[in-house]
């Protein structure tokens, strides 16, 4: 194993100052047991951060800064040393404090959730390494500066360099501006010293340990790797070179060595090297303006000899038009209106005000405000929510298709509150009401506001950052007045109160308010009277409304069966469910018991197929139903009738005899609607009634039935599928979107008068534009609902016994699986 003795800063210090030297020697030996031992522990699957990355760290600092090395005090060199071994001492947490972090009262946490984090993780191993991956460049800098800051103090003084140390440390996890917010010229006892230069040596040493001796052959093949770990490590293997800093014309440069026999890993690779090539030019535009000794005079460029085996790599890749995409996405082929623009920018007001209201958990009202101004020929998008700070704008808001809302930044955070943007992209669609867009935000906590200007057809903006301490949290969106009302398609003559009326026709207004030119906006939303009315929150922890139901009278529609295209009807023996399919071959289909009719299926005729039927019938070799089964192609149509009721039948009689009027003939008529008509009749006052005319056919949909019937006859329980959900409104984090048909079963006597669902659970996904749930996202939504419709009407519809066994068995066939969206 290499040791920093053998290392060349460690030995031009130890010139320099030999008792220096031997304090750095003594820490360096008490910690890299511990670097050595954890950081295979806690991360078994990546590539090794032992005392051999704090050497290679080492030496690669030195070979960047070799032609001025002279040039540096023992204090520089000190610390480019222990930034070497102790960057990665986060990784290294003792049995103790894993636990904790495990509990979820680690405060290495820095308030993230390992509940959280382990949902966005395959398991809790992953869950862990997840957590101190992401934070051991802070978790470094606390264990510097409060438990090994008594190795961190200048020889022969009480002066501690501990804090600066620590922040050097951090820096190699953090972004471009932690790096610029370092010191450049600091001075302890005698030294003086520049804590970002050493930071960007760090990051530019640190990412710049990529080869084989990183990964021994052996250990590699002992892992039980991930995809993901697997790829890291198949990475490294691919490059030759330790060395990887050489002089070329009196220029350092970058080149890396190797052969790769897989495309997916180089293209991981080539990703890297892009990462080189972005840190090589921090490095140079940050030291550009330092005094000399500290410039790195370095080609950004990495000289690539990386050689595919059999396969080609071209010098080409995927670019993205701007102006193209930005207009794609934002254009009416995705949101069908211009108008939804601004549900869009209010939505992103509603996420960032919710997102802050549950932080607050105090009297904060979430408060979203319009103001028309024409003669400045503005209208301006306001809210008092989270707002942004500057990671958040240059990460995210800057960059389409990048969403906050579903990065680490934002999940590894307990939230209750899931906001609804998934894309990153429904900023733009602020470009479809104004070519101008100016954006004021400030951050909730922070003194800084930002303000961006950005034009449409312009990748180019303005960024400016200036302290404020007078306007609260919260985000501005400033847009061109004429603009907006072209796009709105509004006149101006009452634009405010069509504004109005566009919000509450799309927009569920609870749980925060929403102003126009300082008018609170009252949206009504009645429900219907009732005697059945469902809180759905009831069944689901995030679905939110109301379900109204009635009890509807027993009808026969339009079903596909799941069984075959043949017509059927289930019986229920008391355990299991039958299906009676003889029923078909019969003209006249009949179900009696002790001569009592239950169920009575008619077949209809068009008037060159009746003519057919009887030449048919009067044939001696054929009786009723042999007629009818060479017909069987030409009928489309039937009638139904079914009772609850006993009827007594005379053979022979082309009708129901009965003086009790519960008896019901069921049909879909063009309009699709159901008619119950009474008994008593013939058939051919029922074809006079149903209004068929003996010439044709009318299509009445009815080609197939699905009903469930008792096991004593007594009781059927049709149910029927290809439901709508009519009387709907559909609502996903208060914004409205529209349902899709689906092929559910529903019990017949369940009748929907209304539902009105706001959805705020993750598991339900809208599309691109927010318009329709997606297609999974629909059966699953839909799914749990008529779960609920069903279950609550067995536990408060008055049915009878055996309705209530029938019932109860329909659910358990088609809603027995339990619903990710349901509570129980």
């Amino acid at each position: 194993m290499n040791s920093i003795e053998n290392v060349e800063l460690f030995k031009i210090l130890k010139k320099k100052d030999e008792q220096f030297a031997s304090k750095v020697l003594e820490t360096s030996n008490l910690i890299e047991a511990l670097i050595n031992k954890k950081t295979t522990i806690n991360f078994p699957n990546y590539t090794n951060h032992d005392i051999n990355h704090s050497i290679n760290i080492m030496n690669t600092m030195y070979e960047l800064i070799q032609a001025n090395i002279d040039d540096f005090n023992q204090l520089e060199l000190a610390l480019m040393i222990y930034a070497g071994l102790f960057h990665d001492i986060g990784m290294s947490l003792d049995d103790n404090e894993i636990s904790k972090i495990k509990d979820n009262t680690s405060k290495y946490l820095y308030k993230q959730s390992f509940e959280q984090i382990k949902k966005n993780s395959a398991n809790e191993v992953l869950a862990l390494q997840e957590v101190i991956r992401t934070q051991h460049g802070k978790i470094a800098n606390d264990l510097v500066v409060n438990r090994y800051s008594e190795y961190f103090i200048l020889v022969n003084t009480s002066i501690s360099f501990a804090k600066d140390l620590g922040l050097i440390c951090q820096s190699h996890t953090e972004g471009e501006n932690f790096v610029s917010s370092l010191e450049t010229d600091s001075l302890k006892g005698e030294y003086s010293y520049n804590s970002q230069f050493i930071a960007i040596l760090l990051r530019v040493a640190d990412i710049l340990d990529i080869d084989s001796t990183r990964t021994p052959l052996e250990l590699y093949k002992s892992m039980d790797l991930n995809e993901y770990s697997n790829e890291e490590w198949l990475k490294n293997f691919t490059i030759d070179n330790t060395k990887k800093i050489f002089e070329k014309n009196d220029l350092k440069i970058v080149r890396l060595d190797g052969e790769v026999k897989e495309i997916k890993v180089h293209r991981k690779l080539l990703n890297y090297i892009e990462w080189i090539e972005n840190e090589l030019k921090l490095a140079v535009e940050k030291t550009a303006d330092m005094q000399e000794k500290y410039r790195l005079h370095i080609n950004i460029k990495v000289q690539n000899n990386i050689k595919p085996i059999g396969y080609t790599v071209p010098d080409l890749k995927l670019n993205m038009d701007y102006k193209a995409v930005t207009n794609l996405l934002m254009g009416e082929s995705v949101y069908g209106s211009k108008s939804l623009g601004l549900r869009e920018l209010i939505q992103n007001s509603i996420d960032a005000c919710m997102v802050k209201k549950e932080k607050l958990q105090s009297d904060y009202k979430p408060t979203i405000e319009i103001y028309i101004l024409k003669d400045k020929n503005q209208i301006i998008v306001k809210d008092n929510g989270m707002g942004m700070n500057e990671n958040i704008i240059k990460k995210y808001f800057l960059n389409v298709g990048k969403s906050y809302y579903k990065s680490t930044d934002f999940l590894n955070y307990e939230h209750s509150y899931n906001p609804i943007g998934n894309f990153g992209i429904g900023f733009l669609s602020c470009f479809m009401l104004s070519s101008h867009v100016k954006v004021v935000t400030k951050y909730h906590g922070e003194k800084y506001k930002y303000s961006i200007d950005l034009e449409q057809n312009s990748e180019y903006i303005s960024f400016t950052k200036n302290e404020d301490y007078e306007i609260e949290s919260g985000t501005q969106i400033i847009l061109q007045y004429d603009s907006v009302i072209q796009a709105m398609g509004f006149k101006e003559d009452g634009f405010e109160k069509l504004l109005s009326k566009f919000i509450t026709d799309n927009i569920l207004i609870e749980e925060f308010e929403i102003k126009i030119n300082n008018n609170s906006i009252e949206q009504n939303k009645e429900i219907k009277k009732s005697e059945f009315i469902i809180d759905v929150n009831q069944y689901a922890k995030n679905l939110f409304g109301i379900i109204n139901l009635h009890k509807a009278v027993y009808y026969v529609s339009n079903i596909e069966s799941q069984f075959d295209d043949s017509y059927a009807i289930l019986y229920f023996d008391g355990d299991k469910i039958i299906k009676l399919d003889n029923l078909q071959e019969l003209v006249l289909d009949i179900i009696v018991q002790n001569n009592n009719l239950l169920y009575c299926k008619i077949p209809l005729l068009e008037y060159s197929t009746n003519k057919k039927y009887h030449i048919l019938k009067n044939a001696s070799y054929l009786d009723e139903s042999d007629a009818i089964n060479s017909l069987n192609d030409d009928i489309k149509e039937y009638i139904y009738l079914f009772s609850h009721k006993n009827f007594s039948f005379e053979e022979g009689y082309g009708g129901v005899s009965s003086t009790d009027y519960d008896l019901y003939l069921y049909f879909e008529n063009k309009k699709n609607e159901s008619e119950g008509i009474h008994t008593g009749i013939s058939i051919n006052e029922v074809r006079k009634k149903a209004n068929i005319d003996k010439k044709f056919y009318t299509p009445l949909f009815i080609v197939k039935n699905v009903g469930l019937l008792y096991k004593d006859y007594s009781s059927v329980m049709f149910f029927d599928n290809n439901n709508y959900m009519t009387n709907t409104e559909l609502y996903i984090k208060n914004i409205k979107i529209n349902g899709r048909p689906n092929k559910l079963k529903r019990a017949s006597f369940i009748g929907v008068l209304e539902q009105r669902i706001n959805i705020k659970d993750n598991n339900i996904i809208p599309d691109l534009a927010r318009k329709n749930l997606t297609s999974d996202s629909n059966t699953l939504l839909e799914y749990a609902i008529y779960k609920v419709i069903h279950e609550y009407a067995l536990e408060n519809f008055d049915l009878t016994s055996n309705e209530k066994v029938l019932l109860k068995k329909f659910i358990d066939t088609y809603y027995g699986e339990d619903s990710i969206l349901l509570t129980n």
